[in-house]
């Protein structure tokens, strides 16, 4: 037992006592005194502040910039979630151009007011095709259930049919939900979508998933039952194979929603992928019927082979050469 120790057990000091102990020992033995820390910690004597308060999140140490975003998925220019950083900041207009975290700035109710400004619709619907250069693999999302209890992991799970990796091959539509409102929106895309194709030739070459997502631990341990049976009593039973839920923490799931732009967890949103798993369209909110038909309308151009273009120059070298042109043989 150290002389802390024994004068803590003798006179039994409070927490801000015991911190004043400790101090004038130190500076007698000639070390450094300990901070005066708040009475709810001073309790503990080992403690020490294991976070610094440079505003320092997983993308400062794993990413250094914007390039796990998708560049291709457009948002609203009068939305908040436009001025989302990365790790849910946003920085201050001012010389110091100081970070704060969103619910900071905007208040706890920021998402309301997000989608408000812009018209319920944060992410813009793609008037285009995102290109190739452009566009990304779906991000990386392990161990999700569907209701019917297969697990899976994404973005393997989009291209498990398409054994030749062909891009043209298929196309899959995902919609991510985080809130039962989010949910209900998600319809009004799917329903329409999914008539397009149902006598097409071509249905059996579109899928439609839908990914439901809880974050917080109170989510996964007491509410995940309700949950569970809500959605499976708001989903058809010929869809439940392609309905997965999520349970995860804001942690985990940080870089997924970063990079797919999905910042306001209060609406529901919608990815066009091509054969590869990358993501060609992205739409949030209700559609409006020039959205749906847009979208039908780039399902059909992702399955269409490419076109050759007979007005590019062609190379006369090699096998391209002409009969009459080639050398004849001694």
């Amino acid at each position: 037992m150290n002389l802390i120790q024994r004068a803590c057990v003798k006179y039994r000091p409070t927490a801000l006592q015991r911190v004043k102990i400790e101090n004038a020992i130190r500076q007698h033995q000639h070390q450094r005194p300990l901070p005066q820390m708040p009475v709810s910690t001073a309790f503990n004597h080992s403690f020490q502040p294991t976070r610094s308060f440079s505003f320092s999140s997983i993308f400062d140490t794993k990413y250094n910039n914007n390039d796990h975003r998708h560049e291709g998925i457009e948002m609203h220019p009068q939305s908040i979630s436009n001025q989302i950083q990365p790790g849910n900041f946003i920085i201050r207009p001012g010389p110091t151009q100081k970070k704060r975290y969103t619910e900071f700035v905007y208040g706890y109710f920021w998402m309301l007011k997000d989608l408000s400004k812009s018209n319920e619709k944060p992410i813009l619907s793609n008037v285009e095709l995102i290109p190739e250069a452009k566009a990304k693999t779906f991000p990386r999302l392990s161990q999700i259930k569907s209701l019917t209890g297969h697990v899976v992991n994404l973005p393997e799970y989009f291209w498990r049919k398409n054994r030749a990796m062909d891009a043209h091959a298929q196309c899959t539509v995902v919609a991510v939900s985080f809130r039962d409102f989010g949910y209900q929106l998600l319809s009004s895309w799917l329903n329409t979508f999914r008539e397009a194709f149902a006598e097409s030739n071509k249905r059996d070459r579109v899928e439609i998933i839908r990914l439901n997502i809880s974050e917080g631990w109170f989510h996964k341990y007491i509410l995940k039952g309700f949950i569970l049976g809500f959605t499976r009593n708001n989903t058809p039973t010929e869809e439940h194979d392609q309905t997965f839920v999520y349970f995860g923490s804001s942690q985990q799931l940080e870089i997924f929603r970063d990079s797919l732009r999905m910042h306001n967890a209060m609406t529901g949103y919608v990815f066009l992928l091509d054969g590869l798993g990358r993501v060609r369209f992205a739409g949030c909110g209700p559609a409006t019927d020039e959205e749906v038909e847009r979208l039908v309308g780039m399902a059909n151009e992702l399955m269409s082979p490419a076109k050759f273009d007979w007005s590019a120059p062609r190379s006369t070298s090699g096998r391209g050469v002409s009969a009459n042109k080639r050398p004849k043989r001694r």
